[in-house]
This record gives C-alpha cells, sequence and structure tokens, in this order.
C-alpha cells in the first residue's frame, strides 16, 4: 500500500508531514511528489524542509504553467503511478492544479484528501460542499488535447479536507473532515521564554492588486502606530514573493527592522530560542496555524481591513470567509482588531 503527497509551496508541504504522520502505519508507503517551477524561493524553503529519509520514495517534477507543454509532466507521474503498489490515499496540495487533480483522478486511490495551503483554501473547501463543479466545461479543442495526452483534470467529486478549518458536515455528504492540529510540530515546541517584540507578517495583496499599495501601506502604518503605543518592537516578517522595491520602502518610512527567514513562520517560531509576544496581520492562513499550534504562548492580532477597499470582486467573499472563521476563535487568544481607528490617510 502506498499513500501519494503532491505538494507546490512550503505550507503545502509542512501539512503533507502532518498528514503522514497522522496516518502512518508499518504497511504503507509514503511517496513525496514535489513540483518545481513556482520560484525559487518557493523551491529553497521546500528543499530546507524535506528530509528525504524520511520519505520511502521522493521525486521532483519541473512542471510548466503552459497546459499545452504538459506531455512530460503527465508521462512522468502516470509512470510513478503505474510502478506504485496499490495506492491507498492521495494528498494534494493546490485543488486549482490541472496536474494534481489529474492524478487523483488517474490514480483511483481508496481515499483523496486536500490539504491546506493558505486561507484560499477555506473558499476551495466551501465550494467544494456546496457541490460548486469548476473543471467540468471546456471547449471541442481543450477536450481533444486532454483526450490525446489522457488528462484527468476534472472535478474530485469524493474529495476530503485534512485542515485547520473545520466544517460541519452531515453524515449523507460524500466528503470528511479529518482536524489537522499540527500534532507533529507540536510534538517539537518546548517552553520558551517571550520577547516584547511583534512579528508583523506580510502580505502580497498589492502585489496581486487586491488592495492599492496605497491603502496596504497605511493600513500597516496604522498597525504600527497600535503597537508603538504600547512601547513593542514591530518586526516586519516579508511574504516570500513580496516586491523588494516595497520592502525596502517599508523599512526606510516606519523605522522598523524586515527580518527575512528562509523557513516559513510556523517553522521559525518552533525552532527560535525566544518567542515574540505577538504575531500579527490583517489575514493569513499563519494566523490560524500559529493560534491552533502555540495556543496561550502568543498572542495572534488580526487587523480587520475595510472591504470596500478590495479592488477584485471575487475577493470579498474569500477574505469575509477569514474574519469569520477567526470570530469563532478563542478571543484570549485570538484578537480581530478595527484597523479603521488606527488607519492614517
Amino acid at each position: 500500500m502506498n499513500n501519494i503527497f503532491i505538494i507546490e509551496s512550503p505550507l503545502q508541504l509542512i501539512n503533507a508531514i502532518e498528514a503522514r504522520e497522522h496516518f502512518k502505519s508499518e504497511n504503507i508507503k509514503n511517496t513525496l511528489i514535489v513540483f518545481e517551477g513556482v520560484s525559487s524561493k518557493n523551491l529553497d524553503q521546500i528543499k530546507s524542509l524535506v528530509v528525504i529519509q524520511e520519505w520511502d520514495l521522493f521525486f521532483t517534477i519541473n512542471k510548466t504553467n503552459n497546459r499545452w507543454n504538459y506531455s512530460r509532466p503527465i508521462r512522468l507521474l502516470n509512470s510513478i503511478i503505474k510502478k506504485s503498489p496499490e495506492v491507498n490515499c492521495i494528498f494534494i496540495g493546490e485543488y486549482r492544479s490541472i496536474l494534481m487533480r489529474h492524478v487523483a483522478n488517474y490514480a483511483r486511490p481508496k481515499n483523496i484528501f486536500l490539504l491546506d495551503d493558505g486561507n484560499f483554501s477555506l473558499y476551495i473547501q466551501k465550494r467544494l460542499l456546496d457541490g460548486i463543479k469548476e473543471y467540468n466545461r471546456y471547449n471541442l479543442i481543450r477536450k481533444a488535447y486532454d483526450r490525446m495526452l489522457k488528462i484527468r483534470d476534472q472535478d474530485i467529486l469524493s474529495i476530503n479536507f485534512f485542515s485547520v478549518y473545520e466544517h460541519n458536515i452531515s453524515s449523507e455528504n460524500r466528503h470528511r473532515f479529518i482536524p489537522n492540529r499540527y500534532s507533529f510540530l507540536k510534538s517539537k515546541i518546548r517552553k520558551k521564554n517571550k520577547s516584547n517584540e511583534v512579528y508583523m507578517l506580510g502580505s502580497i495583496t498589492p502585489e496581486m492588486n487586491i488592495f492599492s499599495l496605497g491603502y496596504y501601506m497605511s493600513t500597516l502604518k496604522g498597525a504600527i502606530s497600535f503597537y508603538k503605543k504600547r512601547n513593542l518592537n514591530v518586526i516586519y516578517v516579508p511574504h516570500r514573493r513580496e516586491n523588494q522595491d516595497k520592502l525596502l520602502k517599508i523599512k526606510n518610512d516606519f523605522k522598523i527592522e524586515v527580518r527575512n527567514y528562509d523557513l516559513p513562520i510556523e517553522q521559525v517560531l518552533i525552532f527560535e530560542e525566544i518567542l515574540p509576544s505577538k504575531v500579527s496581520c490583517f489575514f493569513s492562513s499563519a494566523l490560524d496555524n500559529c493560534y491552533f499550534l502555540f495556543g496561550e504562548s502568543i498572542q495572534i492580532d488580526s487587523f480587520q481591513i475595510d472591504h470596500n477597499e478590495i479592488l477584485i470582486e471575487q475577493y470579498k467573499e474569500r477574505i469575509k470567509l477569514n474574519y469569520e472563521v477567526y470570530a469563532t476563535y478563542n478571543p484570549n487568544i485570538f484578537n480581530i482588531i478595527n484597523i479603521i481607528e488606527y488607519y492614517v490617510k
């Protein structure tokens, strides 16, 4: 029996490791497939997390973003599946990935699980639970191409969730929810002292045109002001894809340290000798993960943004969902702060 894990980001890998440990069995081998090609920094972070000895089989595949060049990765993936013993479970990190959906549909495992990869996972899960199909409507040319390459990237009808986000799933529903509480990572955490630092997590929302850069910088200034008035030292921890010019502006304009790490923040906090007093940002899956990982050891702050400032309509529902989930967490650990009170135009 074989469990196959397919990932393309550091957070997907962290969740794959948790799933591997959760479903561990002496009779099951574990295969890890890593898709290269997102970015060099993304791949560097993944490599820093992979301990090859912990996996029975390990593959990297250089994927392309061009569907019309999928011939080679499809052949490689099919070859891996054919050489595998009976596939028990497949874990995919990105539902929107054509190649990941292909493997899940092609291998015909006993179970398919979707891992978390940021806040967008919550939105994808909701749509799947609502029975919304995204990937069954193609034009004739694409259908002919897919038949030629035997690409099977249709919606996965019976997908389950290994996730930090809880759902009330009825017994009649074809989906299952297995809570990810980071038990494996928690086992590595020991009692630590805390500093007076706040780790303000960076965001690529301006780079993605979800917010204007001007709004992002103004709200960030308000958040920094909020902490400085409380004599806390703000450390800005960038997202791995943040614009370097923006980071230089944050450092110079706000007179704060910009601290880069080679690991996801969850891993950083596990290995650091001293914890920050708070982890903060507007919205990020890192807030959920830190909440479940560290409990009362670290205060979590989420600054609620003005939804009228969201420039892309489809993101309004997704971002609203994040704050709805945050509101269910223990308010003694997880604070939602109205940024409008500190917003500086």
